[in-house]
């Protein structure tokens, strides 16, 4: 994770949410090839591609979320987006117990790595392009630099 989020930090603003939706793609794709194949070697592989994912995911998501936010709302606006991601997560949990309950730990995991797949892929199809012009506006006026390694 932690080198996902140094990767993350590298990127430039104008890829953010690219980078975002093809995190999620490529967790998912990980996730669930690591319940298809037998090998432990090539499991360990996949988890540490699935987990820098996720650290690139949850940087952006940060990044993201404070570079949009106007900062006179930051603290309300992080505070919501903490309590239903962790309401979600919950939700998720429960998913994964009702179905652990009724199928295998195999499907399961291909279920969820699909799942991340398809939602990273539909949301960029319906929004992430569409969504860029307006990133790129909101983060122009504020204190963003275009490449956030160069901040010392």
């Amino acid at each position: 994770m932690i080198l996902g989020s140094v990767l993350a930090v590298r990127l430039r603003r104008g890829s953010h949410l690219a980078a975002y939706a093809l995190a999620y793609v490529l967790q998912g794709a990980a996730w669930g090839a690591m319940f298809l194949g037998g090998q432990p070697a090539w499991g360990a592989a996949l988890l540490a591609v699935m987990r820098t994912a996720s650290g690139v995911i949850i940087a952006l998501d940060t990044t993201i979320l404070l570079a949009t936010v106007p900062e006179r709302l930051r603290g309300r606006i992080t505070s919501l987006h903490m309590t239903t991601y962790g309401a979600a997560s919950r939700v998720a949990l429960a998913a994964f117990a009702g179905l652990l309950a009724v199928t295998g730990v195999r499907t399961v995991g291909v279920v969820a790595g699909a799942a991340s797949v398809i939602v990273g892929a539909a949301w960029w199809s319906l929004n992430g392009r569409r969504a860029r012009p307006l990133y790129m506006s909101a983060t122009s006026t504020a204190d963003v630099p275009d490449n956030l390694d160069t901040v010392s």
